[in-house]
């Protein structure tokens, strides 16, 4: 039997390897301290998915992502991990993060659906790089709202890969595709909206909470 302590070790210092990753690549190698933190954006993601293979209880997530929000609070305090904070922009998306992983850890332990988890983490780890940089390579359509400046580029780029993740995680699920096809569809749209509401990386939590609304509603009311 594994231990589960070994196991949150062993995460741990697979997160510090991607810090350690982004780091060097911002000190060393002069990357812009935009990529490196999509680099631990996207990374961080990836690693969270495998949290309902692992663990069975919140208590551990609940330490992980507390201990890591603690490291990140630290950092913008006292000015290290450069390759995460030193963007010119004002943003709570990393600290925010953590709070999202367990959220949604919380939401499929209580719903006892793994899509509750999946496909909020997936959308936000995917979703928002691809969008960011179709947006900055094609920034096609430019547009403001909330004071926030947006690419019809960036925002299909999200709204196309939503919709690629969702039919994607469910094309073996025995529902009809028509109702497969709304679901998905109701979700690439409220997170793409919810992606271009709001700004200072508050969509890392307001993206998964769209998400989790359009599968509990899709829970309580018949899609088609």
């Amino acid at each position: 039997m594994i231990n589960p302590l070994m196991v949150l070790l062993g995460l741990a210092v697979a997160y510090i390897v991607i810090f350690g990753i982004a780091e060097t690549l911002y000190g060393k190698y002069h990357i812009s301290a935009e990529h490196t933190r999509k680099l631990v954006h996207l990374g961080s993601g990836l690693l969270a998915l495998c949290f309902p293979i692992l663990f069975v209880s919140y208590v551990p997530v609940m330490k992980l992502c507390g201990s890591f929000l603690a490291l990140l609070l630290l950092s913008k305090q006292y000015g290290f991990l450069k390759s995460i904070n030193a963007v010119k922009r004002k943003t709570r998306g990393a600290e925010l993060f953590p709070i999202t992983v367990f959220t949604c850890f919380v939401a499929q332990a209580t719903e006892g659906d793994s899509s509750y988890y999946y496909l909020p983490l997936l959308i936000l780890a995917l979703a928002d790089p691809i969008a960011a940089y179709f947006g900055k390579k094609w920034p096609l359509g430019a547009y403001v709202i909330n004071g926030h400046k947006k690419t019809v580029t960036g925002s299909l780029a999200f709204f196309a890969t939503s919709l690629f993740i969702c039919l994607t995680f469910y094309h073996t699920n025995e529902v009809s595709f028509d109702s497969i096809l709304v679901l998905a569809f109701l979700i690439a749209t409220a997170s793409t909206i919810s992606e271009g509401l709001v700004k200072n990386g508050y969509d890392n939590i307001s993206i998964p909470l769209s998400v989790l609304f359009i599968l509990h509603l899709s829970k309580t009311a018949p899609l088609c």
